[in-house]
């Protein structure tokens, strides 16, 4: 019988077998006969003997040249033509090591290199070993690489799965194993040209794990936790990891120990092929979790004639004979003196998923350079930022956070956060300066308060960097609840507006003023019936346009003056298809000069900052996303709420700097920190 994995075996010899089926009935109906078995390597004859241990794992290279790389337990990894012939091994240094799985995949994108990027799980001591793999011989190569190719990991981590960004095609490498854990890191270039190795974070499983798979065309991490069923979770790392249960053990499922899984298309549509050792199965399971087929390991693997644990499975495309065949492996431990790896043709319906990815919506990819200290308020917190520029120092301006949980945060350049005022829930905040021949109120924050349902208003001092409230008395909104907040500064008037927006979609204007005290009061001078829920806007003041974005619906332009009444204009709209994705939030402007620049617009639905001109008829310029530094480790940004953007060279930004909320928290949220110079280079931007 087929026995489930467990415990150390002691394999003497592999061989590499293929099996040639020829079908009498069609594959959903199972195999009925088996014509012909064809050893490809026989014992004794060009066999590869191991002396110690076990066959643990294989895998497939991508790629016109196919290896067959096996993991050899304290024998460490061998690589093998689809034929069965021995091209090179690899074994450790340490006689301890022990190779339990291994990962393969292309470095394209990364550094330029021809060779394949293989990834060995040292199971005894707790570690990672990379090596290359030259594609045109199948001998393992040394790779410039930090930690001279080594990454601790924690005790008992047992399998590995490369993984490409569904946007940018980064190269992630999943280790997951008995602690129920999957950790996640991103393979990249550093600045020497080595590749690097920097952990991204944990992602909680549950109950031990033992194989994970890649569907790289959705950006899915499908994982085998044999006590539970198969999950996936989204690769992505700035995307909130909650697992996802796709078919679970019974009595709530068909599964009853699943302990090795891989991708494969059948009809196109992309499956997940189980290895099910408990019921003795391989399974194709739809992503909606149905159960398309089940095949007994007997139909598949009994024509062997040995007993045996179906170690792990892989699915790929190899060539023989010049003719290329998707084909799924089948690791094998024997029961005292054999393990093999056999090679089971796929069905002409069906062929190995492939490595390369369908690219999201998206024209470019810029990183964090900074980030701010965490937000006090802790958990979903972090909301609006403002930029307040200093007028005669710029290294000393301000980030100015709302934290709708307590307050107002102030920040410097590099994240630090400087003063906070526990003022209640300030959703929003905007700010102006030069707004007054009065050196105490020439520079003004406006916030949301969500607490009082009001305005509230702050100074900022030049000369100490320090904010204080100014509001005469609470200045209420009529609606609900105020949410969002922009500020206006009138070139025809001369006069300070700031505008509110509500849950209900109403907008409202305020003009405020300074009465006697060095403080500020404020009058309703407007209303503006946008439709439905709205919160981020923006003005620009060099022109007198006001955007406003109803967040399922789209951006509208209206006149920023209180008497231009309610006329609008459609700037950009979400449609089906389309660049912009519900719920719409945060929008800033940057100024390029001479009454030209961009608008930019969050998509929270899909973590996108798209970007459109300035002025009508407000062209679309592309589409850009916040990603992890790879050098620094800091993380990008998801879910944004608001985001702010200044024009003025910075320290470490010559060309201005955009500060977004990161909706992604652990304990709590933050602002990152981007580089106008790297988004405009990265779209093309003039």
């Amino acid at each position: 019988m087929w026995a489930s994995r467990g415990g150390i075996m002691n394999s003497q010899i592999t061989t590499i077998r293929y099996i040639t089926f020829i079908f009498l009935m069609a594959w959903q109906a199972q195999l009925q006969t088996v014509m012909a078995v064809t050893p490809v390597v026989e014992p004794g004859d060009g066999a590869i003997h191991f002396t110690r241990g076990e066959v643990r794992d294989v895998t497939i290279t991508p790629g016109d040249q196919s290896y067959l790389l096996v993991a050899a337990s304290f024998d460490g990894i061998v690589s093998l033509s689809p034929q069965g012939s021995l091209l090179d091994s690899f074994e450790p240094e340490n006689a301890l090591s022990e190779i339990v799985s291994i990962a393969v995949s292309d470095m394209r994108g990364v550094v330029d290199e021809d060779a394949l990027l293989v990834a060995m799980m040292d199971w005894t001591r707790f570690r990672i070993i990379f090596k290359g793999l030259d594609t045109g011989t199948g001998k393992f190569t040394d790779l410039r690489i930090n930690n001279n190719g080594i990454v601790t990991v924690p005790p008992r981590t047992t399998h590995l799965c490369f993984a490409r960004d569904l946007y940018d095609q980064s190269l992630y490498l999943f280790a997951g194993g008995d602690h129920g854990r999957l950790l996640q890191f991103k393979i990249y270039q550093s600045d020497s040209g080595a590749l690097g190795v920097r952990e991204l974070q944990e992602i909680v499983i549950g109950g031990p794990t033992t194989s994970c798979y890649s569907e790289n065309q959705a950006g899915l991490i499908y994982v085998t936790e044999p006590d539970m069923g198969l999950w996936r979770v989204i690769s992505d790392p700035e995307e909130v990891p909650v697992r996802e249960p796709v078919l679970l053990n019974g009595p709530y499922g068909e599964l009853s120990e699943a302990v090795s899984v891989a991708g494969l298309l059948r009809d196109n549509q992309p499956m997940s092929l189980i290895a099910d050792v408990d019921s003795e199965v391989f399974l194709r399971v739809s992503p909606q979790g149905n159960v398309v087929e089940k095949i007994h390991f007997n139909d598949v693997l009994g024509i062997l004639d040995i007993d045996g644990d179906v170690a792990s499975i892989a699915t790929g495309v190899i060539t023989t004979n010049e003719k290329s065949s998707s084909v799924m492996a089948v690791a094998l431990t024997g029961d005292a003196d054999n393990g093999e790896v056999v090679l089971i043709p796929l069905p002409e319906r069906e062929s190995a998923l492939g490595h390369d990815v369908v690219t999201g919506d998206l024209d470019a990819i810029v990183v964090t350079q900074a980030i701010s200290a965490p937000v006090t308020g802790g958990m979903d917190a972090a909301d609006d930022p403002a930029i307040w520029i200093h007028p005669d120092e710029p290294a000393q301006s301000l980030v100015i956070g709302a934290d709708k949980g307590a307050g107002l945060g102030v920040y410097d350049l590099q994240g630090n956060l400087l003063q906070f005022l526990p003022d209640g829930r300030i959703n929003n905040v905007d700010v102006r300066g030069g707004v007054s021949n009065n050196p105490v109120l020439a520079h003004i924050a406006v916030g949301s308060d969500r607490t009082n349902y009001a305005l509230a208003i702050y100074a900022i001092d030049p000369d100490s960097r320090q904010v204080r409230r100014v509001d005469a008395r609470i200045v209420p909104v009529e609606f609900n609840d105020v949410y969002g907040l922009c500020m206006y500064q009138s070139d025809k008037r001369g006069d300070l507006y700031a505008f509110g927006t509500s849950a209900d979609g109403w907008m409202h204007q305020w003009r405020l003023f300074e009465i006697a005290g060095n403080k500020i009061d404020a009058e309703l001078v407007r209303r503006i019936n946008i439709g439905t829920v709205t919160e981020g806007c923006v003005v620009d003041d060099e022109h007198g346009y006001l955007y406003a974005a109803e967040e399922r619906v789209g951006v509208w332009r209206y006149g920023a003056e209180p008497g231009d009444g309610e006329q609008r204009e459609a700037v950009a709209m979400i449609e089906p298809g389309g660049v912009l994705t519900a719920d719409l939030e945060g929008m800033a402007i940057y100024d390029t000069g001479q009454g030209r620049g961009f608008l930019v617009v969050t998509s929270q639905g899909s973590d996108n900052y798209s970007v459109y001109d300035r002025l009508p008829p407000h062209a679309y310029r592309g589409t850009f996303r916040i990603r992890t530094n790879p050098e620094s480790g800091l993380d990008g940004t998801s879910q944004t709420d608001g985001i702010d953007i200044t024009n003025v060279p910075l320290p470490g930004y010559p060309k201005g700097l955009l500060v977004a909320q990161d909706g992604r928290y652990d304990q709590s949220q933050n602002f990152k920190y981007v580089s106008w110079q790297d988004i405009a280079y990265a779209l093309g931007l003039q």
